[in-house]
């Protein structure tokens, strides 16, 4: 099992890809996280002082934690899994979290 760990402490800090970003960071752990089957919060600060934090999820990821909460009862059973501010990409390392921060600056989903 692969796994997206920390380059500084317990912390994943990204050099910012494009002058937009002051910087990407999350809180991942002395472990890291599951980066097949996993989910992290990210913070994203933008060059102009804002911050944006997102969640960042595997498909993966999605299914276990339905399938988790059909057997607890959590979300309706598993009903659903929802949140404004998901972000899913196809699997956790630094290159797909860049990416998908680009991309929502690119589209105006970050600003």
């Amino acid at each position: 099992m692969a796994r997206l760990l920390a380059n500084e402490g317990f912390l994943l800090r990204l050099t910012p890809a494009d002058d937009r970003i002051h910087s990407v960071e999350a809180i991942v752990g002395i472990d890291g996280v599951d980066a097949e089957d996993g989910n992290i919060d990210v913070a994203i600060t933008l060059a102009n002082g804002v911050v944006h934090q997102r969640v960042f999820m595997t498909p993966k990821n999605a299914a276990t934690l339905l399938e988790r909460w059909r057997m607890t009862g959590e979300a309706h059973s598993g009903a659903y899994l929802a949140g404004a501010d998901l972000v899913f990409i196809p699997y956790l390392s630094a290159d797909h979290i860049q990416s998908a921060v680009l991309a929502l600056l690119d589209e105006g989903k970050l600003i």
